[in-house]
C-alpha cells in the first residue's frame, strides 16, 4: 500500500483542527484558573507552561507513535495514536506540575495566618520543600494529567487521521463555495 504525499495546506488545517478542538475543550477551565490567579490587583501575572510541556510532550510522543513500527512510512494504528497522545500528555502534565504549584503559591491572592509569603521562585520552592515535602509538588497532578491524557490522544488521533486533507478535497471539488 503507498502513501501518498500530504501537502503543507492539508497539514497546517490537521493541525489547526487538532488545536482548535484542544483548546476548546480546555479552554474554559484554564481561562476561569487564570483569572481567579489575576486577580491580584489586576496584574497579569499568569505565565503559561506550554514550552515545558512541549519540550517533554513531542519528543516523548514521537517516540512512543514509533515504538514497534519498522520503517517510517508505516502508519500506526487508531489506538496506538490515541494512547501515545494520552501517555505522552499524562507524563508532560505531571512533569511540569511542580511549576504549576510555585506559580500558583506565587500567585494566591490572600495569606492565611499560618501561610507563608514568598520573596521569589527559589524561596517559594525552597519553603515548600522543607515544610510540606517534595509530594507537595505534585498536589494537582492527578487530575491535571486526566485533563491533559484525553485532549492530547484526540488532538494526535485528529491530526494523523487526516481531517484537514479531507477538507482540503472538500474545498477543492466546490462544496465548500458559496
Amino acid at each position: 500500500m503507498t502513501e501518498k504525499h500530504i501537502g503543507l495546506p492539508a497539514k497546517l488545517i490537521n493541525g489547526g483542527v487538532a488545536g482548535i478542538i484542544g483548546t476548546t475543550c480546555v479552554f474554559p477551565i484554564d481561562l476561569t484558573k487564570t483569572r481567579l490567579q489575576n486577580q491580584r490587583s489586576g496584574q497579569q501575572v499568569y505565565k503559561s507552561m506550554d514550552v515545558p510541556f512541549s519540550i517533554i510532550y513531542f519528543p516523548l510522543f514521537a517516540r512512543l507513535y514509533r515504538r514497534g513500527q519498522e520503517s517510517l512510512e508505516e502508519r500506526a494504528p487508531f489506538y496506538q495514536l490515541f494512547l501515545a497522545g494520552c501517555l505522552a500528555g499524562s507524563v508532560a502534565a505531571v512533569s511540569v506540575n511542580p511549576c504549576d504549584v510555585i506559580k500558583t503559591r506565587l500567585l494566591s491572592l490572600t495569606k492565611g495566618t499560618n501561610e507563608d509569603s514568598y520573596s521569589g521562585l527559589v524561596d517559594c520552592a525552597r519553603k515548600i520543600w522543607w515544610k510540606e515535602g517534595r509530594l507537595a509538588f505534585l498536589i494537582g497532578a492527578r487530575c491535571r494529567a486526566l485533563v491533559i491524557a484525553p485532549l492530547f490522544g484526540v488532538a494526535q488521533v485528529i491530526y494523523f487521521t487526516g481531517v484537514g486533507e479531507f477538507l482540503v478535497e472538500l474545498s477543492q471539488y466546490g462544496r465548500f463555495s458559496s
